[in-house]
């Protein structure tokens, strides 16, 4: 599987090098990652379990440090940055634990919270795991249209075209590919890290091209 990094790019918002991060006690979580966010855009971080997506939000808010690389946001270090300066510019909204939530978004607090910050960055750890469907287009829509810069570990692949710009796709705690989702979503990237392929059918009335997922021999 060939890895790909992205290339420098003097507009980002966030520009992530990720050299080596280790687990406190020992042990490396993520290595060789690297990418860049522009102003305002979204980033969609998928992978299975244990590929290094949290730990990947947790490395972008210092929670956990790097022992090679850098992190910058708007062009300064983000470990330059004391507490207060990185709980201003940087929200982070975590994973809801509690199940079968309804979306209602005037009473989701949490994310009320996240957004009244006016952050520079939003990091977005499985924000729609326990919504139902509409719930989940009702959460991704509210936040890329509030036009901040977003980092969120999904897990649904079908929200991705419609919420995110890019997509950074982990495997093992290493960078796979960071590309568009037209470019990311294929079988040929899929399947070595998922086992899922992916095919395309044209919408019946919009005749727009939809993404079909399947676990070979399931369908």
């Amino acid at each position: 599987m060939q890895f790909v990094a992205s290339s420098d790019n003097p507009a980002s918002a966030l520009s992530v090098n990720i050299a080596s991060l280790q687990r406190p006690g020992g042990g490396e979580l993520l290595c060789a990652i690297r990418f860049e966010v522009e102003e305002g855009k979204c980033l969609a971080v998928i992978g299975p379990n244990g590929s290094g997506k949290t730990s990947l939000l947790r490395a972008i808010s210092q929670e956990l440090p790097l022992q090679k690389g850098n992190i910058q946001l708007l062009g300064r270090s983000v470990s330059a940055l004391s507490r207060q300066q990185r709980a201003k510019q940087i929200a982070v909204l975590a994973q809801n634990d509690t199940p079968d939530l309804r979306l209602a978004l005037e009473d989701y607090v949490a994310l009320a919270r996240v957004l009244a910050q006016m952050p520079s960055l939003v990091l977005l750890d499985e924000p729609t795991n326990h919504l139902d469907p509409s719930g989940r287009v009702e959460l991704l829509s509210l936040v890329k249209n509030k036009g901040i810069t977003v980092v969120a570990v999904l897990h649904d692949l079908s929200l991705i075209e419609s919420f995110a710009d890019r997509v950074l796709l982990l495997s093992q705690g290493r960078m796979v590919l960071c590309d568009t989702p037209e470019r990311v979503l294929v079988s040929e990237n899929l399947y070595p890290v998922f086992g899922l392929t992916c095919f395309t059918v044209p919408h019946p009335d919009t005749g727009k091209a939809l993404r079909i997922f399947e676990v070979p021999g399931y369908a």
